[in-house]
């Protein structure tokens, strides 16, 4: 059907109109009470969790949960009530939140959502749906800068910062990556958590025609991502700013330019590895022993979902099994952690997460690269597991899927078919 013949039927999905009234799309304000509350999540991530007593139990909660459950029940009443304006994409991506939440429970409820494997599915479903609904108001964030955008920045900024300090302590680098810890997170996983935000936000600093020197946050985010030597988050790092790079340029010399260094970086992480592997080895530290335990975990991973291959084994069920002498929780890749954990459940979920990252990546090239980024890190590092990980990567990958598309620049976005 040609381009002119779809034209009368803009606008009427999801009830976007682009008109004042019932079923008009919200204005475009980064002063709204969504934009506040996703914002708010983002910028609570450096500050880690508090202790809620609950039935003389102490709950570990992270502080972005508070902002995440308001903005959920607040985008929850919008797709359910008809009358209230609606986002693009907002009916369909709380429908896959929703769905992947039913998905992962149906796994999860033979063994019961108490104890500490009830509490990392808790810890996924927060993730997972504050994720979604981040990037789903994210998509809608006027031309100004937002609050979604000051609250990215702020949390890449007080990560930085947090990071430095570390650094100062340790004394050199090759201390710094087991240093590196925070209320949050280790030196892989922040790693990798800065650099797919850092890669979001940068994608829409150059999409949005922003200042180029707003772009100092996002690379000084990638630089501190960069110092904790850690290999998954320098492949992520790479993948992500090939992608990015490869989709930038207003001229064909610019566009060259800029393929030709997102190329460079690909290959710059080869002797980069190296460097990080002799570093790190330094004081009698053998850093092959990690890749050594992964292959272990891939093993017992893949022998627990051919034990249980309709529902899994189950969340944390890698550390319940006493591997080795320290808790390891998740199989450290993506595809065999998520067939461990829930089965077939699992394997859709997957089917869920890749369609959905590939539709992301075509409507919107720019936030490819955070996406790319974030499938890279999990093939080697928890991310989409559960918390801080999933949110992040699932606010890219929404984000992406309700941008508008090139050629409809001051059209709403719609539902991917």
């Amino acid at each position: 059907m040609s381009h002119a013949a779809l034209q009368p039927l803009r606008g009427h999905r999801d009830g976007l109109q682009g008109t004042r009234g019932p079923g008009a799309s919200p204005p475009r304000s980064s002063l709204n009470l969504d934009a506040l509350l996703a914002g708010l999540c983002l910028a609570s991530i450096p500050f880690g969790s508090t202790v809620v007593n609950f039935q003389s139990r102490g709950l570990i909660i992270p502080y972005f949960a508070f902002p995440m459950m308001l903005l959920t029940a607040n985008l929850g009443m919008r797709a359910l009530l008809p009358r209230l304006p609606q986002y693009p994409m907002l009916r369909r991506n709380m429908a896959v939140a929703a769905g992947l939440v039913v998905l992962l429970f149906a796994a999860q409820a033979p063994r019961g959502i108490g104890g500490v494997g009830g509490y990392a599915f808790v810890m996924f479903v927060v993730g997972t749906v504050g994720g979604i609904g981040v990037g789903t108001v994210w998509a809608v964030s006027s031309r100004r800068v937002g609050w979604v955008d000051l609250g990215a920045t702020f949390c890449l900024v007080v990560t930085v910062v947090q990071l430095a300090a570390r650094f100062a302590a340790a004394g050199s680098p090759s201390g710094f990556h087991r240093a590196a810890v925070l209320s949050w997170g280790g030196s892989n996983f922040i790693a990798g958590v800065t650099v797919v935000l850092s890669l979001t936000l940068a994608s829409r600093i150059r999409e949005l025609g922003y200042r180029a020197v707003l772009l100092a946050v996002p690379i000084a985010g990638i630089g501190a991502a960069a110092l904790t030597f850690s290999r998954g988050a320098l492949i992520a790092a790479s993948v992500g700013l090939l992608v990015l790079m490869w989709n930038v340029g207003k001229t064909s010399v610019g566009r060259s330019f800029l393929r030709t260094f997102g190329v460079v970086a690909v290959a710059a992480a080869f002797p980069i590895m190296q460097y990080i592997v002799a570093t790190r080895s330094a004081g009698g530290y053998d850093p092959s022993q990690n890749l050594s335990i992964r292959y272990v975990l891939f093993k017992y991973a893949w022998q627990d979902f051919q034990s249980s291959p309709l529902i899994g084994t189950g969340w944390l069920a890698l550390r319940d099994a006493g591997l080795f002498t320290v808790e390891v929780s998740y199989a450290h890749n993506l595809i065999l952690s998520f067939l461990q954990i829930a089965g077939a459940c699992g394997a859709v979920f997957l089917v869920v997460l890749l369609r959905d990252s590939y539709r992301g990546l075509r409507r919107s090239p720019l936030t490819g690269g955070a996406i790319a980024a974030a499938l890279a890190i999990s093939m080697s590092d928890p991310f989409f597991e559960g918390g801080v990980g999933a949110l992040v990567g699932w606010a890219a990958i929404a984000y992406a899927l309700a941008r508008p598309l090139p050629t409809d620049a001051d059209q709403p976005a719609h539902d991917v078919p």
